[in-house]
């Protein structure tokens, strides 16, 4: 098989853009242009390129236009000659009439030309003929194919109208003349075949004139028609397209058909005219006398070029992979010839990238056209490849249970994404092929459950280990405390496993005990108010067995508070011993809080502690057991009053007055001791003595007298004299 590659020339959107007078040029993919007889070999890929359809191969770039109307064609940029197949427009068929009893004729193909080595540059105009209509009222012509040109230079003309008695009196229909020939009945005149003559007084329609051979002439009633003139066949595109056939003309015992196979037959005696195939050039058949059907179309025109491409650009990529599983990473890289200045990728149509290589993610499966389109100087080209995408498998289940006693009937669900098959394994040796299986499992234990889901082309395992749990009758209990302390509430939960239980009977340890008999059991509270350790037994019965289970609660005392100190009061610094004399203090471990009142704290269980701060100071201690911890605070508990100051001995000092004066002299003396002296000791310095701590002395006779004092406390004496110190004169 050889690669094809889409080419668009100088891009009909830009300047050279197709415009249309009266008929906008429709883009029309024509699926079919071959008939039965003729097997195309090496089908071109058509692409849209907005008025015209364009293709390539390794050699020659392919054009083709086949609206009707007119336009300018921009051919790419290095293309300076072109060929050229184009045909006329086809001629509408002539109805019958059953006021007379004459059928009508075939329209005529339109004129075929084929031009090599046309000489171009730039936009080229061009017309397509329009096709002409069949006839739809009693004894009508259809009307002629519009011509086809191309350049300046060449012109297909339109096929003649078939003939009808009303427009061509006392005859049956003639057939049609194809273009440029000398027709029969109403063709005009050109290089084509003759139409065909009606038979005998004009009963019967003659064939409308064809490419290759006159139209048929209806020769007897019993062959009933004239058939239509053989087309040609275009092998430009190497498609093998037939164009250019007459229409069949009508008669009274059947249909015309048309000669090589084309379609544009006679209406039979109960039928509309045929009409030709589309883009064909082909003329429409005849209708008979003995209906009132319209006859048929003719076909539109149709140009089609070739040119060799130009040298240099051609499209071409290579891909690391072509198929694969989901997600699926391809890389894309340009080989294109010729210096591309821009490179184009689409993928199923969509544009995707304008890098020159590109890596693509395909993140869900189906297959995937891509296409890189390159441009240079005015020109394209274009190169296709295929990536196909498989959809891959995600083993997913799940169970309505995966838990119970045995027996125990399980039903598995798939909810797999993408499988066709699967494969269950319930415990390693049992298996499944079901989507949705249901399993029984006999005996006790805990099983690991697998699933292989699969695909045509992929497939994967889900393990779910120890994913169900069969078990025999049991009975189980849970507590939200095992431990506390006094008074103790404690809330029991039952896990029994079985079927058929009719009832429970619990023990709480302390001589309390519950019976029930919902399943499972309601959720049960009880208080135990006093310290010890109770064993709770939880029992279960069915009618014809029963199980049993225990636990232990351990209840202990609240801690409480208590401490000792040896006194409580003194003067600063204070110093003391504080020792905790608390109780309950189990489980343990036992902890202490102080704080003394004074910011400071301590975590020790005994401890002696020194207040340096006069004041009343409160002290607070906590214990805890592990459980509970208690306060005990003491307010205004430490009483430290202000200490003693010192004793220290005096030092004597002392003055008196007057000093001077005549007998008799009275003198006051001022002890000025420090230290705080306790007692005195005067000496005057005439023989005489005092105690007094400020005594008043009189001298009575003259002289000079020397004055002493010593003064004493607790910690010792100090004396002190000041000679000569009073004068008597």
């Amino acid at each position: 098989m050889r690669e094809t590659r889409i080419t668009r020339h100088a891009p009909p959107w830009g300047k050279g853009r197709m415009k249309t007078k009266n008929i906008a040029l429709v883009a029309v993919v024509i699926i079919t242009l071959l008939l039965a007889a003729v097997v195309p070999v090496g089908a071109l890929t058509w692409t849209d390129a907005g008025g015209c359809w364009t293709a390539s191969d390794a050699t020659y770039g392919y054009i083709k236009i086949n609206a009707s109307g007119i336009g300018m064609l921009p051919l790419p940029a290095g293309v300076t000659s072109v060929n050229v197949d184009m045909v006329g427009g086809g001629a509408g068929g002539g109805s019958g009439t059953t006021v007379v009893a004459y059928d009508g004729g075939g329209g005529a193909a339109g004129g075929f030309v084929n031009v090599t080595n046309y000489a171009v540059s730039g936009n080229v105009p061009y017309k397509v003929g329009a096709k002409g209509t069949g006839a739809a009222g009693d004894g009508q012509c259809g009307t002629d194919g519009g011509n086809t040109t191309f350049g300046t230079a060449y012109n297909a003309l339109g096929g003649g109208k078939g003939g009808g008695h009303s427009c061509d009196p006392g005859n049956g229909g003639s057939g049609g003349g194809a273009a440029l020939v000398t027709a029969g009945g109403l063709g005009t005149s050109g290089q084509g075949q003759n139409g065909g003559q009606g038979f005998g007084a004009g009963n019967h329609g003659g064939g409308g004139g064809g490419n290759q051979s006159a139209g048929g002439t209806a020769t007897s009633d019993a062959a009933g028609q004239g058939t239509g003139g053989s087309g040609i066949t275009s092998y430009l595109t190497g498609e093998y397209i037939l164009l250019a056939c007459g229409g069949g003309g009508a008669g009274n015992l059947g249909n015309g058909t048309g000669v090589g196979g084309c379609s544009g037959s006679g209406g039979k005696s109960d039928t509309a005219g045929q009409s030709a195939p589309a883009n064909t050039g082909g003329g429409g058949g005849g209708t008979s006398r003995k209906a009132t059907h319209a006859a048929g179309d003719g076909s539109d025109g149709i140009i089609f070029i070739r040119y060799v491409l130009p040298a240099g650009l051609t499209a071409a990529f290579t891909q690391n992979q072509t198929a694969g599983l989901y997600p699926l990473w391809v890389n894309f890289t340009d080989t294109s010839t010729g210096t591309p200045t821009t490179w184009n990728w689409s993928v199923n149509g969509v544009n995707e990238a304008t890098t020159r290589n590109y890596t693509r993610l395909f993140n869900f499966w189906g297959n995937f056209t891509v296409n890189l389109t390159v441009t240079a100087t005015g020109s394209n080209s274009t190169s296709t490849k295929y990536v196909q995408v498989y959809n891959r498998t995600s083993a997913q289940f799940s169970a309505n249970a995966t838990s119970g006693l045995s027996p125990l009937a399980i039903q598995f669900t798939d909810s797999s994404s993408n499988a066709t098959s699967w494969n269950w394994s319930f415990f390693g040796t049992n298996y499944s092929a079901l989507q949705n299986p249901t399993y029984t499992f006999s005996t006790p234990g805990t099983y690991t459950i697998r699933l292989n889901a699969s695909n045509a082309y992929s497939y994967e395992w889900q393990n779910k280990t120890d994913y169900i749990t069969v078990s025999t009758l049991t009975s189980s209990f849970n507590a939200n405390v095992t431990t506390g302390v006094n008074p103790l509430v404690v809330m029991f939960n039952d896990t029994s496993m079985g079927t058929g239980i009719t009832s429970y009977n619990v023990s709480f340890g302390d001589g309390g005990w519950s019976n029930q008999s919902t399943f499972p059991a309601a959720n049960l509270t009880h208080l135990y108010s006093t310290q010890g350790n109770y064993t709770v037994s939880w029992y279960v019965f069915t009618s014809t067995s029963s199980a049993s289970s225990s636990t232990i609660i351990t209840v202990w005392g609240a801690a409480n508070s208590l401490f000792s100190v040896f006194n409580t009061a003194g003067t600063a610094p204070f110093t003391t011993y504080l020792y905790d004399t608390s109780t309950n203090l189990t489980p343990g471990p036992a902890t202490y809080y102080w704080m003394f009142g004074d910011g400071n704290t301590s975590t020790a269980s005994a401890l002696y502690y020194n207040w340096n701060i006069t004041g009343t100071y409160s002290v607070n201690h906590s214990v805890s057991n592990g459980l509970s911890t208690s306060w005990n605070n003491q307010s205004a508990y430490i009483t430290v009053g202000t200490p003693t100051p010192p004793v220290v001995a005096p030092v004597a000092s002392f003055y008196g007055g007057p000093q001077i004066g005549a007998p008799p002299l009275n003198v006051f003396f001022t002890d000025v001791s420090s230290n705080t002296p306790t007692s005195w000791n005067w000496s005057f310095g005439d023989g005489l003595f005092s105690t007094s701590q400020n005594p008043t002395h009189w001298y009575n006779s003259s002289g000079f007298y020397t004055v002493g004092l010593t003064a004493t406390n607790s910690a010792g004496s100090n004396s002190t004299s000041q000679t000569n110190f009073i004068m008597v004169y």
